[in-house]
C-alpha cells in the first residue's frame, strides 16, 4: 500500500510524459542527498518494490521505461520514491533526439488545485504530430478531478469524445493511476481541481522553436519534448527575477494568472504593465534579467529558444518566486553528454560569498534595480554529479540547473522554499 501521510520523510511521484523520440530511450530519477541516500522505489506497473542505494557517485537511478505514458487516457505507469533522508529528486528522460527534465515536487507539498502553462505549437513548419500534454496521478483512492479546458483553438478529444474549450472533463482516479490528455493547439490556462492532492506535469510531446525564417526554409526543422512538474497555486509568488540563460541568446517568458491581476515586466531597458483576466497569459522576451510583480500570484516559466549554431534544443523550466529562495542547495546535474550550466538570483549586494562544492565562485553579474529592489543574476559551467551550493552569509537565492547538447535540452529549479 502506498503511504504518503508521514511527513517526517517526504516521498516523491516521478513519471514521464509521452514522448516522440524514444530511440535510445532512458527514463531516470537523479538524486541530491547530503550523504548517501536510501531510498525505496515502488513500481506502478509491475507493483514491486525496489530498495535502492544512492551516493555521489551514483546518483542517477535508472527507472523502468513503464514511467513513461504511451499514449493519452488512463493507465498506471510512474514511480513512488521515498528517500530515508532529506533529498532533491529529479524527474529525467534522455533519448537519442530528445530530452527533458523536472524538479519532484514532493508529495506532502501536492494540491487540489492547479493553473497549466504550457507553450504554443508552431503547426506551419512543424514536421512533426506536436501536441500540448498534461497528465495527473492522486495520491489517494478514488479522488475526483476535474478538468476546466482552455485552448486557443478547439475541440479536444479525450478518452473518444469531444469538448469545446471552456467545458470540463470529470474523472475519478486511484493513487496507481496516471491519466494524460493532449491537443494539438495551446492548452495554457488550462485548470486542474481534485477532491485530495494530485501530482501534474505539463509540456509536450515535441515543440519547434525555429524563429529564423531563412533557416526554416531552408530545411531545418527539429522540435525538443517540454516537461516540467506545476506548482499548485498555494506554492505560487507574486515577486519574481528571471535569471541569465547560459548559452542561449534569449527566451520566452510566460506570464499565467490565477485571478484577475495587474503585472509588471521590467528589464534593463525599458517596463511593460499589463492587467489579465483569470487564467490569461502574456509573453515577454527575455535576455540576462527581468523583474516581474504581480498584485496577485502568478506562474512564470521560461523557454529558452533554439540555438542554431550550437544545435541546442529549447526546453521548459519553472521560474520560482523571490519568496521562495533557500539559502542552500543540493542538487543534481545529468551526465557529461549535456553542455550544463548553473544560473543564480541573489540581492546585489550579496554577489560575493558564493561556495560550490566549497570552492569559492565568481560569476559575472548582471544587475536590475527598481525602487528598493535592487537583484544580480549570473550563471558558470558545471559538471555533471551532485553538487552544494550555498552563501557564506545565509542570504537566500534562487539556483536554476539546465543545460543543451545537439537536438536536446533540458532545465529545472535546483530546489525552492515550499509552503506548510
Amino acid at each position: 500500500m502506498m503511504n504518503f501521510s508521514g511527513t517526517e520523510i517526504l516521498c516523491f511521484k516521478v513519471f514521464i510524459l509521452e514522448q516522440t523520440w524514444t530511440d535510445n530511450r532512458e527514463s531516470e530519477v537523479l538524486v541530491a542527498g547530503k550523504s548517501t541516500v536510501k531510498m525505496t522505489v515502488q513500481d506502478f506497473t509491475k507493483h514491486d518494490n525496489q530498495s535502492v542505494i544512492i551516493t555521489a557517485n551514483n546518483y542517477a537511478y535508472t527507472l523502468d521505461d513503464s514511467v513513461r505514458i504511451p499514449s493519452d487516457g488512463t493507465g498506471q505507469h510512474g514511480a513512488l520514491i521515498c528517500p530515508n533522508d532529506t533529498a532533491s529528486m529529479y524527474g529525467f528522460y534522455d533519448a537519442q533526439y530528445g530530452g527533458e527534465g523536472y524538479l519532484s515536487i514532493p508529495a506532502q507539498y501536492q494540491s487540489t488545485k492547479y493553473v497549466i502553462p504550457s507553450y504554443n505549437l508552431d503547426q506551419i513548419y512543424q514536421n512533426y504530430a506536436s501536441r500540448s500534454i498534461v497528465a495527473i496521478s492522486p495520491q489517494k483512492a478514488n479522488t475526483i478531478v476535474n478538468i476546466l479546458l482552455k485552448s486557443d483553438k478547439g475541440p479536444i478529444t479525450v478518452n473518444n469524445a469531444r469538448y469545446s474549450p471552456n467545458s470540463s472533463i470529470n474523472l475519478v482516479l486511484n493513487p496507481y493511476d496516471t491519466f494524460q490528455f493532449s491537443h494539438t493547439h495551446d492548452l495554457t490556462g488550462t485548470m486542474v481541481t481534485s477532491s485530495a492532492p494530485i501530482s501534474v506535469i505539463s509540456g509536450s510531446n515535441c515543440i519547434n522553436t525555429f524563429l529564423n525564417q531563412c533557416c526554416r526554409t531552408g530545411g531545418h526543422h527539429d522540435c525538443n519534448p517540454y516537461m516540467e512538474m506545476i506548482l499548485p497555486t498555494d506554492q505560487l509568488d507574486s515577486f519574481y527575477v528571471v535569471p541569465d540563460i547560459a548559452n542561449y541568446q534569449w527566451s520566452t517568458v510566460r506570464v499565467l494568472s490565477i485571478n484577475a491581476t495587474t503585472i509588471t515586466f521590467r528589464n534593463q531597458t525599458h517596463a511593460i504593465t499589463k492587467s489579465l483576466i483569470a487564467r490569461e497569459h502574456i509573453d515577454f522576451q527575455h535576455k540576462q534579467i527581468s523583474y516581474i510583480q504581480a498584485s496577485d500570484n502568478v506562474i512564470v516559466t521560461l523557454y529558452p529558444q533554439y540555438e542554431v549554431t550550437t544545435f541546442f534544443d529549447s526546453f521548459m523550466m519553472t521560474i520560482h518566486g523571490v519568496n521562495q529562495y533557500l539559502a542552500e542547495y543540493h542538487f543534481a546535474v545529468p551526465s557529461n553528454s549535456f553542455t550544463s550550466s548553473i544560473s543564480i538570483v541573489v540581492q546585489s549586494n550579496e554577489i560575493g560569498g558564493f561556495l560550490l562544492d566549497d570552492h569559492p565562485i565568481t560569476m559575472y553579474m548582471f544587475n536590475i534595480s527598481h525602487g528598493s529592489d535592487d537583484f544580480s543574476t549570473g550563471s558558470t559551467g558545471i559538471k555533471p554529479g551532485v553538487h552544494h551550493i550555498k552563501h557564506l552569509n545565509g542570504v537566500k537565492f534562487g539556483l536554476w540547473v539546465y543545460g543543451g547538447k545537439m537536438h536536446s535540452g533540458y532545465g529545472y529549479p535546483g530546489g525552492l522554499q515550499f509552503r506548510n
